[in-house]
């Protein structure tokens, strides 16, 4: 169902690139299965027009990442697309309702060479026994953190441990794995509701 997914409530770019592509999700897309309606959330890629381009393989690949014929133990009730955004290679959508709101962050990469962009993988954190974290409610994708060539997925998790916190993953072959957990010290607070990367030490 369309009707009341909030479409819009995450908006990205791709930024940097010379025609690049536009990111709108909207977390609250049910999709009715065996009389079950399951929110699992759902994203479009289009133009920077935003005209729809059915030569594209970023736009006609269905970002809908969840499984609705699963319940909420699963992904059945994810909200993908509460946050989200794109680089040069990567769509990344958080998902905070996955794994009893352990929550998740799917990220696809896609081969940059317009000739090969139908080259795609899809990689995700999985079920890492947190539940109730809310993963996902914010995530970026940046350079130089625990690489300086790669790809560093962040993500705030506002509810785990009634603190929160920041969570560094590594992209692998098959997932993304946890590399660093910054914790939040006061209960409450609500520690990655949002997120911003910079270089404080202006090494780069």
């Amino acid at each position: 169902m369309v009707e009341g997914m909030w479409l819009g409530v995450t908006v990205a770019s791709q930024r940097g690139q010379p025609v690049g592509r536009v990111l709108a999700c909207g977390h609250r897309y049910v999709k009715i299965t065996e009389e079950q309606r399951r929110m699992i959330g759902k994203c479009y890629v289009r133009s920077n027009d935003l005209t729809f381009d059915p030569d594209d393989d970023w736009q006609t690949y269905s970002y809908e990442v969840c499984n609705p014929n699963y319940d909420m133990e699963l992904e059945g009730m994810c909200n993908m697309g509460i946050s989200g955004g794109m680089t040069d290679t990567d769509v990344y959508i958080g998902a905070t309702g996955s794994y009893l709101w352990q929550g998740n962050v799917h990220v696809t990469w896609r081969d940059p060479d317009p000739a090969n962009a139908w080259d795609s993988r899809s990689r995700d954190f999985g079920q890492l026994k947190r539940r109730y974290s809310y993963m996902g409610y914010s995530v970026l994708e940046e350079r130089k953190m625990l690489s300086r060539d790669e790809y560093t997925v962040v993500t705030g998790s506002p509810r785990d441990e009634s603190k929160g916190s920041v969570m560094l993953g590594r992209k692998t072959e098959k997932n993304i794995e946890p590399a660093l957990i910054i914790p939040g010290e006061q209960v409450g607070s609500y520690f990655g509701n949002s997120l911003a990367v910079t270089d404080l030490n202006n090494d780069e």
